[in-house]
């Protein structure tokens, strides 16, 4: 997990996960309002239902470390997920980006592989906020 919060978002450190529920889960030392999630990954494959990714990675946010709410990190105007992205940017550092359009308390921030992807490498994970 380590290599996922390292600074490094080139694929030379990472965390893969293969197979349909593989996860990573960044825990905080406290609750933090979170403003915005860049992701540095091999699969930019973000299918979704009503906002909220069916295949390739799902972001949840916590504030208990045991209930997560999805992030709807593609914007898809009215399709709305429980945690929606005022925009989102996908960046040809095979990276993307989510300005969450309500900033949220969060002690942690989960990572979901949702469809089996030959491997879903995670280079770095990127939380910003207060």
């Amino acid at each position: 997990m380590s290599s996922t919060i390292d600074g490094d978002t080139t694929t030379t450190s990472f965390w893969a996960g293969a197979k349909d529920g593989d996860s990573i889960t960044v825990t905080f030392n406290k609750l933090y309002t979170v403003s915005e999630i860049t992701i540095y990954t091999n699969n930019l494959i973000f299918n979704s239902l009503n906002g909220i990714t069916t295949s390739g990675i799902r972001v949840q946010i916590s504030n208990d470390n045991s209930n997560y709410k999805a992030v709807g990190l593609v914007y898809l105007g009215g399709l709305k997920a429980p945690i929606t992205c005022s925009s989102s940017s996908f960046f040809a550092n095979k990276s993307v980006r989510c300005t969450l359009s309500t900033p949220i308390l969060a002690s942690s921030i989960k990572l979901l592989v949702t469809s089996d992807f030959s491997s879903t490498d995670i280079y770095e994970i990127e939380v910003m906020g207060k």
